[in-house]
């Protein structure tokens, strides 16, 4: 008895647990529904009213992704819906800012009118116009020209952009819980019919939501008693309305932007305080604002670059004259080192019998010339002159006692 309680409170805080996994699944007798509204319907039902609708034309929005399903789902399925033209015709309407008109399946409107203009005509026998048709006789009025062409695609889809979960797990009870995202990008732009100019270009980004959640019970209760139990519930978030969201987002940028470059007018400019149209300027201003604010990091990050590279070279050209310098001043330094040398004297001749006699019997001699100056810009030192001996004929004229 004692395990069947254990049993029945573990399943009980299983199942309480996982709040999703009590939901039932819905059965194919349910009665069909509308299509769900994304977050922005209900942005662009509520936009400020234009001062006139804008025809508008949609030929297509078509698949760039060049994206299949992933395995194992079959890989002959692309990844996003093909439906895109008829999505971005719904956001028109529901803005109240532009007039559709038919372009998609033109040449099934221009043979529906070609049948018309027929079944106007007079009978060949009674003379009589066809029974079928206007009736009253008035021309088939032209089709509306357009003013702006809707052009779009989605450009993008990739798979498996962040993955993750966690998990825990004790005594063989746990659960655990994964994540996935995926992300789809869209272009719209509008451009004038008159002329061909891109009035406006728009990009939007929708992430695409999957999430698994896997309790899960392996347990001994009892000798040769197992208990084990697993559920699992999973929820991926429609491919069809993220596309929906991204379109009707791109729809809404378009129509604020093309306000405020004045490509068309509000019916009132106090509508300008509209919060939805706020919000959605305020986002297309600080996009504005990052890129100029990346564009000036990277501007000042290039100068910061070009002023040190600048600096590398002055200072290697600075070294360069140096270098110059120093070389040129070499021959100079070692020519005024060599001239500071003080110069051997030569030594004294050997004492010769005539200096004997008495200073004052022997002529003095004549002093010698100075020797040049040496060719350095400092004169060279001057040596003192030294008497020369006494000539011979003067011992001899003092032995002999002449006068």
């Amino acid at each position: 008895m004692r395990k069947l309680v254990v049993v029945i409170v573990i399943a009980c805080g299983f199942l309480s647990a996982c709040g999703p996994l009590g939901t039932r699944p819905e059965t194919t007798l349910r009665r069909a529904s509308l299509e769900p509204a994304t977050n922005l319907t209900d942005d662009l039902i509520s936009l400020p009213r234009p001062k006139g609708r804008i025809p508008a034309a949609v030929y297509g929005f078509r698949d760039q992704t060049g994206q299949y399903k992933q395995a194992p789902d079959s890989s002959l399925s692309t990844a996003v819906s093909q439906g895109g033209a008829s999505m971005l015709v719904k956001a028109m309407n529901d803005s109240g800012w532009f007039t559709a008109v038919e372009r998609e399946g033109l040449q099934d409107l221009l043979t529906e009118r070609k049948i018309l203009r027929a079944l106007d005509q007079p009978d060949d026998k009674s003379g009589v116009k066809g029974s079928i048709g206007p009736g009253t006789g008035a021309e088939l009025p032209s089709l509306m020209p357009a003013r702006v062409l809707l052009q779009g695609a989605i450009v993008g889809y990739d798979f498996n952009v962040s993955t993750g979960g966690i998990g825990v797990k004790y005594l063989g009870i746990g659960a655990a819980e994964q994540y996935r995202k995926d992300q789809v990008t869209v272009n719209l732009r509008a451009i004038d019919t008159s002329n061909g100019r891109v009035l406006h270009s728009i990009s939007t980004t929708k992430t695409v939501y999957s999430t698994q959640i896997s309790p899960g019970v392996y347990r001994f209760i009892g000798f040769r008693e197992l208990l084990e139990a697993e559920a699992g519930y999973t929820y991926n978030e429609p491919i069809q309305l993220a596309i929906q969201e991204a379109i009707q987002q791109a729809l809404l940028s378009v129509i604020v932007e093309g306000v405020v470059r004045r490509s068309w007018d509000l019916a009132d400019n106090r509508d300008m305080s509209n919060p939805v149209f706020q919000r959605t300027l305020a986002e297309l201003n600080g996009r504005r604002i990052e890129v100029a604010e990346r564009a000036r990091a990277e501007n000042e990050r290039k100068q910061a670059e070009a002023e040190a590279l600048d600096a590398q070279q002055r200072r290697a050209r600075r070294e360069q004259a140096d270098r110059i310098v120093n070389a040129a001043r070499m021959p100079a330094a070692n020519a005024d080192s060599s001239n500071d040398v003080e110069p051997t004297r030569p030594a004294p001749a050997a004492p010769t019998p005539a200096a004997a006699a008495p200073p004052s019997a022997v002529p003095e001699a004549a002093p010698a010339a100075p020797a040049s100056p040496a060719p350095r810009p400092a004169p060279a030192p001057r040596r003192r002159p030294t008497a020369a001996p006494p000539a011979q004929e003067s011992f001899h004229s003092i032995d002999r006692g002449e006068p």
